[in-house]
């Protein structure tokens, strides 16, 4: 769940969670909690919005697929494949459940690219709207979008 105010656009809340957009956004970043109480993992937020809305997770192993992370508008996430929502995720802490359906009930590992700061480093080239990544963009295609639109490489 993003949490932030309705008011807002996208974008400014992005630069200001990022004091200025000088790096894609996590979690860590965009979830007050997280950004509040850095030794709260993202983990333990999740088992506590879980346990807010009631939700039972199951502990034991990681049985589901990997879910894939993406960037859109500078930060990164992952869609429920259930009901469609985003929860914004951190790479050096790559777990997940969905903080709208509960889906799986259990935590999910999430898979970053391996070229994940090249990724990075390109897409900050771009004004925040523009700071989109789909998994199966390459670096290449991301390198040929800069180009064509006028952002540095």
């Amino acid at each position: 769940m993003l949490n932030y105010p309705i008011d807002i656009p996208l974008a400014n809340y992005i630069l200001r969670a990022t004091n200025g957009g000088g790096r894609i956004a996590t979690a860590r970043d965009t979830i007050p909690a997280l950004r509040e109480t850095h030794s709260l993992t993202l983990q333990n937020w999740f088992r506590l919005e879980a346990a807010r809305f009631l939700i039972r997770i199951d502990e034991s192993s990681m049985h589901v697929q990997p879910v894939q992370a993406r960037i859109l508008y500078g930060r990164w996430l992952v869609d429920c494949p259930v009901c469609r929502g985003a929860n914004d995720v951190i790479p050096s802490e790559p777990v997940y459940l969905c903080s709208s359906c509960g889906w799986p009930e259990r935590f999910v590992m999430v898979e970053f690219p391996p070229e994940i700061r090249e990724i990075e480093r390109l897409l900050l080239k771009r004004p925040i709207q523009n700071r989109n990544w789909q998994p199966g963009e390459t670096l290449a295609f991301l390198t040929a979008e800069n180009i064509a639109y006028g952002h540095e490489v």
